[in-house]
């Protein structure tokens, strides 16, 4: 069955508070968004809870939903502030930060994804390798040793023998690709199902 139009969709929940139609969002979108969370927040269950902030939020919002232009972009704004908020939070107080797992164990399917979900996941997987093998060298190096290996501004930066802040510069253009790379690939996706 095909996902129904997101513009309908929006114009069901704004002037019918249609809880369907919003079921029907929320799980079109929600994999798409927490594996972008993910991104932005190595930890599983704070991606979760970004995710269904920003659901929360559009539901409360509901009544302003026909007046936004791009949906998918809206969503992804909307998560990539979200977790920045929260990243904030975890670099303030690092006993928030938990889970340090490797980034391939980040993606792994939870136990109530679909099929569907998983392949979702695990394309997403091989193009967040596929972009992360691309970057530079002093780029690619930054982001593994801090994203992936869980390891301290400090200790990567003493490892690759530059100062923190040259660190935190290969980290900002990594992201920024990555970024890039995978909403552009998310903006792709939900314009075909569209």
């Amino acid at each position: 069955m095909a996902f129904p139009n997101p513009t309908e969709l929006l114009n069901r929940i704004a002037t019918q508070d249609d809880r369907e139609a919003f079921r029907l969002l929320v799980e079109g979108y929600s994999a798409q968004l927490y594996s972008y969370a993910l991104v932005f927040i190595k930890n599983k269950e704070l991606a979760e809870e970004i995710v269904s902030d920003i659901w929360i939020k559009v539901w409360k919002l509901r009544a302003q939903l026909p007046g936004i232009e791009s949906l998918s972009g809206y969503l992804y704004t909307a998560v990539r502030n979200q977790a920045h908020t929260y990243r904030t939070r975890i670099d303030n107080n690092p006993t928030l930060g938990g889970d340090h797992s490797s980034g391939s164990d980040l993606f792994a399917p939870s136990e109530n994804m679909t099929p569907q979900n998983s392949l979702e996941l695990s394309e997403l997987t091989d193009l967040l390798d596929k972009e992360i093998s691309s970057l530079p060298d002093a780029c690619q190096e930054a982001f593994r040793l801090v994203k992936e290996d869980g390891k301290s501004y400090q200790e990567a930066a003493s490892e690759m023998g530059i100062s923190v802040n040259t660190l935190k510069t290969h980290l900002r253009r990594a992201m920024k690709k990555l970024r890039t790379s995978l909403l552009n690939k998310f903006s792709d996706a939900i314009s075909t199902n569209s």
